[in-house]
């Protein structure tokens, strides 16, 4: 096949037909003649015009026929039109009475089909050929086919026929090309008698319009394509991006004509494409696939449109392959189409849109079909963002919840480690989807991890596995503190098979994390093998084992911690059994004060009930125990609660073990704390203000206030790291709180529990008066409650309140804790050399500790005078002139106090002089 010559208009003489030069220049200047004819009337031709305003294919090629029927008149035999269809990228025969679909395109038109796919070698232009069987397929005349020549080989456009009067036909090629991409667009076949011209410099003005025409039916087609597909986008929104994803593909595949699709979304935080749906169906679990090892990983880092046709063989191929058995949907894919969604940035890729087989189309998608799908993509982009920003915030709350749940399973068995150990393992099991689970602890002082639970391996009753710290992979991971994904177990260097060949279990895929402490100490290593699924652990797996592996370290913590204070706390409860075993009396101690009759104040001292009385004089040669009895008695608080005489005698023994033999704060200082709270309640009207409970319990916490009092303050506890103060330093109130739970000891035991005979509800309550009060003689608490006071004295007391008589209370037991020093000068005296004893021993061991102790327990720096007298003034007398104003009959206290500041104002002098 020959090109046509344009500036050559020279009819080519066949080699067989000889004639002279005389009848070849009539030839031409007939065939001028025509050319000069045809090209005036198509000038004039407003059909060729009409070819411009086209409304459909069918149109453009019904007008174009008239057009050529007026060029060729009675010459032109036949006319064929292709036109390539926008929506399928197929050429369909639009010529008018012919049945497209029985009839085959030639060789010739596939070649300028294939043009765009790097076919340079097929000819672009105007070209005439012989009427030969190839054409057959496209002209229903029957009848021409009987008269051909059957010569296959093409002529040039004026090819020499053997007569005027020939019965021999030729075939006109005419490609319509879009100059802009230099595509094929249209092909037309003209078969034409051999006699007559195919007028190319008309048919080339003919060219333009029928391209003006197709182009302008392509953007009317895709203009509407565009307004169906934007319609109604917004139907689409859902925050279920499952949901999302089926719309999406739906409209997708139906307006696009496209067997089926999917959206791959993108999960930066592990580098994971995932699918939720796929086609119509909602996937019940998600599809992942990782970036690093998937065949879209050239399509996500170079996000632009692609079409193209599926191998078999390739990578995306077994992606898809998996995601089909996933999804358990049977479909062969052929073509595809991938156009990649941005976030709001623009810059990342949140998304792949796939469409899978264009429906009617060999050859795949269209471009057309890029740019629509291209124009959904953007469009929707921010609805998939939103719902992909709404999942992301569903997923960490469910995973939060999870966690949470995880939590509350591990941290219900603290009691037992074996348990909690199998309970992680369960847990971590079903975190991930994994078979199995091993478990291993750090013995850090050994230099092994330990197993005593592993799991495929049931060990012996009470064995364990222990393998070298800087063996394996579990050893690996305890030594650097990182997290192994292993994708090959075999492959790997560190792992060891002989477990598999003893246990029988074949281990694919291996993660293998670290628990650390709060500390990030590494307590222990879990390893999981095997997803149920069959696929290998993922990146989105590593990050919830790093969250579960810390709720898995603070319970791990939280049980040896539960351990170790359950050993703890049999161990104290032993120490106090065999505290309350060495304090308990005797029955011959016992049966001493109970086989004589409770004596009576009268037979003790008839005054011992005023505020002048001095206990510790008065009583310096009775027996203490017989003076606490008959006090009790005196308040009529042995008949008032039914309290049996042993259990009192016992209580009241063993309370007096329970103090030290330090100088000061020792047995006598309990019971003459007593006696002071026994005149309060004896001659003031307290207890018109208290109830009985309250009378009682103010008495028993008297005497247990100061119960193993060591001699040294709370500050002393506090400085020296003492175990009282590991104990109670974070409460404070070191000691008081000490001097309860000694009392807590004493009343809990059977034998000595004076409380026996309450009530549940009045128990509690007593317990935790007693508390309060013994709480309440640290004078850091009185100061703080000092004001209070001050406004109940000032606004009167309200029975009825039960804050006003804790306080009240509270001032009971201050009062009562300070009254050794507000005596008759005789036995103040005494008491101040007990109590700077008892100063300067803690002095001196604060001295040995390398401490420097303040001046009151500084025997060489002290000035007891002084001290007492400072003491006297700022804070014995306006704690017990309160106490005046509620209780007149209490003012003699106060000239004891004047009294005594005065005595030790004259010593001061007398000392600095």
């Amino acid at each position: 096949m020959e090109k046509i010559s344009l500036l050559d208009q020279n009819c080519a003489h066949s080699a067989q037909q000889k004639t002279s030069n005389e009848h070849t220049q009539k030839r031409k200047k007939y065939f001028n003649k025509r050319f000069d004819m045809a090209s005036k009337q198509l000038t004039q031709n407003k059909k060729l015009l009409e070819l411009c305003l086209s409304e459909s294919l069918d149109d453009l090629s019904s007008k174009f026929q008239e057009v050529i029927k007026d060029i060729y008149k009675r010459n032109l035999v036949q006319t064929c039109v292709y036109f390539c269809d926008p929506c399928t990228g197929e050429f369909k025969n639009v010529s008018a009475g012919v049945d497209t679909a029985s009839h085959n395109i030639p060789d010739v038109v596939g070649q300028w089909c294939s043009y765009n796919n790097n076919n340079k070698h097929c000819t672009l232009e105007i070209t005439s050929h012989l009427f030969s069987t190839q054409f057959k397929s496209i002209f229903s005349a029957e009848k021409y086919a009987d008269s051909s020549s059957g010569d296959t080989s093409d002529s040039s456009l004026f090819h020499c026929c053997k007569g005027r009067k020939s019965r021999n036909f030729k075939v006109v090629s005419w490609p319509v090309v879009d100059d802009s991409n230099s595509s094929v667009v249209g092909l037309i076949f003209l078969l034409l008698r051999s006699a007559s011209s195919s007028l190319p410099p008309v048919l080339k003005e003919v060219n333009e319009n029928i391209l003006k025409g197709y182009q302008k039916i392509m953007a009317k087609i895709s203009n509407e394509q565009k307004l169906l597909l934007l319609s109604d986008l917004g139907s689409l929104f859902t925050k279920d991006l499952a949901e999302l994803s089926r719309r999406i593909i739906n409209k997708l595949t139906t307006t696009l004509s496209a067997e089926s699709g999917v959206v791959l979304l993108a999960n930066k935080n592990s580098d994971e494409l995932y699918a939720v749906a796929f086609g119509n169906k909602i996937l019940e679990e998600d599809f992942r696939l990782e970036l690093c090892s998937s065949g879209f990983l050239f399509l996500y880092t170079q996000p632009k449109v692609h079409s193209f046709v599926l191998g078999k063989d390739s990578q995306i191929s077994s992606d898809l392959e998996k995601l089909k058995e996933f999804a358990e949907i049977d479909i062969n894919i052929e073509n595809m189409l991938v156009v990649p969604a941005f976030c709001e940035d623009g810059v990342e890729c949140a998304a792949l849109f796939c469409l899978f087989n264009k429906i009617g189309s060999k050859s795949g998608f269209t471009p057309l079909d890029e740019e629509l799908m291209s124009m959904v993509v953007n469009n929707c982009r921010h609805i998939v963002c939103n719902a992909l920003d709404w999942k992301t915030q569903v997923v960490i709350q469910r995973q939060n919840e999870g966690l949470l749940d995880i939590a509350k399973t591990l941290f219900s068995h603290l009691d037992d480690v074996s348990v909690l150990l199998h309970k992680i393992m369960e847990e971590a099991r079903n975190l991930t989807k994994a078979e199995r689970c091993s478990l291993f602890l750090v013995d850090h002082d050994a230099g092994e991890l330990v197993a005593k639970v592993f799991d495929g391996i049931e060990p012996e009753e009470n064995s364990e596995m222990r393998i070298p710290i800087n063996q394996g992979i579990a050893g690996y991971v305890a030594s650097t503190g990182e997290t192994l994904n292993i994708k090959d177990a075999y492959s790997h260097h560190l792992f060891y098979r002989e477990v598999d060949y003893k246990t029988g279990f074949k281990t694919k895929h291996i993660l293998c994390f670290p628990i650390r402490s709060i500390s990030e100490r590494i307590l222990g290593v879990a390893q999981l093998c095997n997803k149920i699924n069959g696929n290998c652990f993922t990146k989105f797996d590593e990050e919830r084992t790093t969250a579960f592996a810390i709720f898995v370290g603070l319970s791990l913590v939280q049980s040896l911690l539960y351990k170790k204070a359950t050993v703890s706390q049999q161990r104290s409860k032993l120490a106090n059994e065999l505290m309350l075993y060495h304090m308990r009396v005797s029955d011959e101690d016992t049966e001493k004060y109970t086989s004589l009759p409770i004596p009576q104040k009268e037979d003790l001292d008839v005054d011992m009930d005023k505020f002048s009385f001095m206990p510790r004089i008065s009583f310096a040669e009775s027996d203490s125990i017989r003076v606490v009895l008959a006090m009790f008695a005196d308040l009529d608080l042995i008949r008032r609660w039914k309290i049996k005489e042993i259990t009192l005698v016992r209580f009241i023994l063993t309370v007096r073990r329970g103090y030290r033999d330090v100088p000061y704060h020792n047995w006598t200082h309990a019971w003459t704390v007593a006696h002071f709270s026994y005149l309060l309640l004896k001659s003031t009207k307290a207890r018109e203000y208290i109830s009985d409970l309250e009378a009682f319990v103010l008495l028993v916490s008297c005497l247990c206030h100061d119960i193993d009092h060591r001699g040294t303050n709370n500050s002393f506890q506090i400085s020296s790291h003492s175990v009282l103060a590991s104990l109670y330093s974070s409460a404070g109130s070191v000691l008081e709180h000490h001097h309860f739970a000694q009392a807590m000891c004493i009343i809990q035991a059977d034998y000595s529990n004076v409380f026996e005979s309450l009530s549940q509800t009045d128990y509690s309550t007593a317990l935790d008066l007693m508390q309060k009060m013994i709480l309440a003689t640290d004078l850091a608490n009185h100061f703080k409650i000092d004001k209070q006071i001050e406004n109940i004295i000032s606004g009167g007391v309200n029975k009825e309140n039960r804050r006003h008589r804790e306080l009240l209370l509270s001032l009971f037991m201050t009062t009562s804790d300070l009254s050794d020093q507000t005596k008759p000068w005789e036995s103040a005296i005494q008491v101040s050399d007990l109590l700077y004893a008892e100063f300067f021993s803690q002095g001196d061991q604060e001295k040995s500790l390398g401490y420097t102790p303040i001046e009151m327990m500084d025997r060489e720096k002290a000035s007891i005078p002084e001290l007492q007298l400072e003491f006297l003034s700022k804070i014995a007398y306006p704690i017990y002139k309160k106490l005046s104003h509620l209780f007149p009959n209490t003012e003699c206290i106060l000239s004891n106090i004047n009294e005594n500041r005065s005595k030790w104002s004259a010593m001061s002098t007398k000392q600095s002089s």
